[in-house]
């Protein structure tokens, strides 16, 4: 009479694997229009277009201020976009 009558599904659905894209954009902190943009970009190259595309977004000022300091992503991009930090005084 009281036992389960609804089968869990919400853990089930947690263990999909989470793809290449979205774990890009995780990782380097681009929303879906920015990583659109720069995947147009990366795909106008005569060059592989992933590799090019990883190339695009390690090169983002945020990106190379977090592999030099020891401060977390948000806070350097915050940083980065209140101009604290910039490159050749601009």
């Amino acid at each position: 009479m009281h036992g389960q009558t609804r089968k869990r599904k919400a853990a089930f659905q947690l263990c999909y694997p989470v793809d290449g894209e979205a774990k890009a954009k995780y990782t380097y902190g681009v929303l879906e229009r920015q990583f659109l943009f720069m995947f147009q970009v990366a795909s106008h190259k005569h060059d592989v277009t992933g590799t090019v595309l990883l190339q695009l977004l390690e090169s983002r000022l945020d990106n190379t201020v977090f592999r030099l300091a020891s401060l977390l992503p948000a806070v350097l991009r915050q940083l980065v976009s209140h101009r604290h930090v910039v490159v050749n005084g601009y």
